[in-house]
């Protein structure tokens, strides 16, 4: 064969030596699997090569580095030209192209995309390839046969840690939710990888969809939450605007759904302490009124809960003026015409600017705007009483299961009770499993209290079991939560009337103690140490609920008969 000067741009069909082939050192395919090639070589030995190898005239620098006599550098097809040799093909069909290395280097590419068994990883990095090549995705999405939404879904992936690609791999985590991870800041992937592929106690990974909420709850932040100016170029140095940030989410997919998604957390978070920094240095030097521990914890009782006590916190919505405006929007209808307080109680929160919801309706009322306000002693009055109907409930509950709990068991059996105990104690929610835990073990840590309940099961009598399993099915109605419904007790009350226990009775007995018993509340670390109830909360009372926790959880019933001499506060 003599080389040719130039060939057409559609090649020109040649049948050389196989041995005038050699491989390209750019093509990215360098491994071969010995069992399909061999397959292959089999199928040539019966039919020939169906398709020509495409090949160009292998350029004098490459062939003296790589010391060959080769004639022609392989562009595509070396699996074809290695199958032939092993069949003992003499000669093979080539294509002659005139081809630059770029469009060489384009070519291998383009045909090692097209490959069966790619991974996803694999296609992504060829198309990176090709993009370094100074290809857009809408060319890339034409060469190879794919939309250019495709093609940019691909190349995210390469934003993967290696945590990320090795599961993709080992087909650990799909693509699809793999793409969400690749989402999330560098930083936090490797986390984010672990919840994603966490298996349930079925074996199962989460569903894309719970893989999502995984990583919208976990991995980043709603920018509605955010109590920052998004707009602002200095909060944190280097951070940048919001509204220009390539890390909004909407940024990276280009839908408009998507635009108050922040993929960064850890960015969100410092410009959150920082706007809460900036806001309490400007407060303190401006004399502003800051509120926080116990007065503070009345105002907002819970994290994300709204103000009471007559006070609204102007980032919240007005729901009774049309098109929702926030309060900060009519405070600023009557500028400097309201105080300004800061609500610090919950750090999730950051520091809370929030007004007197009388004074601003006054304020409101010269600018032809009525804002209704609530009676808030009226209010006061119900939360109390409330609380105190809460508290009665639950002393009931408390008592009628300890009476229960009193009461002589019936003899069952022993293997299945041992299992159905173990799995009664697994299956409780965390905080029900502590009290069961505490009834068996009360002066031990919550789980270490559990751990020892654990270990004592295979060795507990049949007796022993059926209590732990009654423990377990009515330990859930001992108490009464304020956000639950309406509902009595409907298995605490009937295994009382079971064994002759009268609720009825139950209660009037807690209503005669309480009329001859006192209540004061007991410091968590320091037993000796008490409150009445009455003058100015202690320091302790004030650092307990500070914390979210509630004082009924302190609170102890001293009758005459019982009292003993304390340290009051």
């Amino acid at each position: 064969m003599n080389a040719r000067d130039h060939t057409q741009d559609d090649g020109q069909l040649l049948r050389p030596d196989t041995a005038m082939l050699h491989p390209s050192p750019t093509n990215p395919r360098q491994t071969f699997a010995e069992e399909p090639l061999q397959e292959l070589a089999e199928s040539i030995r019966q039919h020939g090569i169906m398709q020509p190898i495409v090949v160009r005239e292998m350029p004098e620098a490459m062939r003296q580095a790589l010391g060959t006599e080769a004639r022609l550098e392989i562009v595509a097809g070396e699996r074809r030209w290695r199958a032939a040799n092993i069949a003992g093909l003499l000669t093979v069909p080539v294509l002659l192209r005139d081809l630059t290395d770029e469009q060489v280097q384009t070519l291998q590419i383009i045909e090692n995309l097209q490959r069966e068994g790619l991974s996803a990883i694999e296609e992504a990095e060829g198309y990176e390839k090709l993009r370094k090549q100074g290809m857009s995705a809408a060319q890339i999405a034409e060469s190879v046969g794919k939309s250019k939404a495709y093609i940019h879904a691909k190349l995210k992936l390469l934003e993967l840690g290696p945590e990320g690609r090795d599961k993709l791999r080992a087909g650990e985590m799909s693509e699809s939710v793999a793409l969400l991870v690749a989402r999330v800041p560098a930083s936090l992937q490797a986390r984010a990888v672990a919840r994603v592929c966490e298996l349930d106690y079925s074996g199962n990974r989460p569903s894309v969809r719970s893989a999502a909420n995984i990583l919208q709850n976990h991995f980043t932040k709603d920018l509605d939450r955010a109590w920052f100016a998004q707009d602002d170029e200095a909060l944190v140095s280097g951070a940048g605007p919001c509204t220009h940030c390539p890390k909004r989410l909407d940024h990276q997919t280009g839908d408009e759904d998507d635009a108050d998604v922040c993929t960064d957390p850890i960015c969100f978070e410092q410009k959150q302490d920082a706007h809460t920094d900036r806001l309490r240095a400007d407060a303190i030097k401006a004399g502003r009124t800051i509120i926080s521990g116990a007065d503070a914890k009345a105002i907002q009782p819970m994290p994300y809960g709204v103000c009471e006590g007559g006070y609204v916190a102007l980032n919240a919505k007005c729901y009774e003026l049309e098109d929702y405006p926030t309060y900060r929007e009519l405070l600023e209808k009557v500028p400097g015409a309201v105080e300004v307080a800061l609500l610090d109680i919950y750090p999730e929160n950051g520091l809370q600017e929030i007004v007197q919801k009388q004074a601003l309706s006054d304020a409101l009322r010269g600018a032809g705007i009525e804002l209704h306000v609530r009676d808030t002693t009226q209010e006061a009055q119900d939360r109390a009483r409330k609380e105190a109907e809460l508290q009665a409930e639950n002393q009931f509950r408390a008592r009628l299961f300890n009476d229960v709990r009193s009461q002589p068991l019936l003899i069952l059996a022993t293997p299945d009770l041992q299992m159905l105990a173990e799995f009664c104690v697994r299956a409780l929610y965390e905080q029900s499993r502590f009290k069961v835990a505490k009834l068996y073990y009360p002066d031990e840590t919550n789980r270490t209290a559990v751990e020892r309940l654990q270990e004592r099961i295979p060795n507990m009598d049949d007796t022993e079991l059926i209590g732990l399993l009654r423990d377990t099915l009515l330990i859930g109605e001992t108490k009464k939560e304020p956000w639950q419904a309406e509902d009595a007790p409907t298995r605490l009350l009937a295994a009382a009337e079971r064994i002759g226990i009268d609720p009825q009775q139950v209660r009037a007995e807690i209503e005669r103690d309480n009329r001859t018993a006192a209540t004061v509340y007991r410091h968590p670390d320091d037993p000796g140490t008490e409150w009445d109830g009455t003058g100015e909360k202690p320091l302790w009372i004030e650092a307990w609920e500070s914390l979210g926790k509630s004082i009924d959880d302190l609170a102890v019933k001293i009758t005459p008969a019982t009292k003993k001499k304390g340290k009051k506060q």
